[in-house]
């Protein structure tokens, strides 16, 4: 099953589109989160590691407790991947941090179109990702609907090759540097 809370495939974040679909994608992780509540037992730890892709040429690295997910999606969009906490037991209610990576095929003229806009887009910031130019969003902290916590939703975009990767963080506050040691993971592979 596929989490892609925040886009269709192929379409560009937008600021007030992501704020909107952030609660809406909130509430559906809260949803898929029940069969780990407080009276079903915590899955097993799992170790951290690499998710490598040949096919998509790259890899990724992810810490101790967290848990890689792909999934094959369409023309446009092939490759989802999602990286979140493995052994997380939540409440109703509760948030997760999760890093999502949508692999976006440039043979698609939609997905190439916005690819190019990205140069254009004064509101994106100019980063370094795996030694290529690429793009940060400005972070956006949202509180969650009914609890006492927030969750910082930010984007990261690189064209390379024949895809555009699509790299977004949704980090509850203490798991920021490891979303970010994630995102800063990320390498191409020849």
């Amino acid at each position: 099953m596929a989490l892609r809370l925040f886009t269709s495939f192929g379409q560009r974040r937008s600021g007030a589109g992501t704020r909107v679909l952030l609660a809406g994608g909130a509430l559906l992780v809260c949803l898929l989160l029940q069969a780990c509540g407080p009276n079903n037992p915590a899955p097993p730890s799992v170790p951290g590691g690499v998710y490598t892709s040949s096919t998509y040429h790259f890899k990724v690295t992810y810490p101790a407790g967290w848990q890689a997910n792909a999934t094959l999606a369409n023309t446009s969009a092939p490759l989802i991947l999602t990286i979140t906490q493995s052994n997380v037991r939540s409440e109703q209610g509760a948030l997760i941090s999760i890093f999502t990576l949508e692999v976006l095929s440039l043979r698609d003229p939609t997905v190439r179109q916005g690819a190019e806009a990205l140069a254009k887009n004064r509101s994106l910031t100019h980063i370094t990702l795996a030694g290529k130019p690429a793009y940060r969003d400005a972070p956006v902290t949202q509180q969650s609907p009914g609890a006492q916590t927030s969750i910082t939703h930010t984007d990261y975009y690189l064209v390379y090759g024949s895809y555009e990767y699509q790299m977004s963080t949704d980090a509850l506050k203490g798991d920021e540097a490891k979303l970010l040691s994630i995102v800063n993971s990320f390498t191409l592979l020849s």
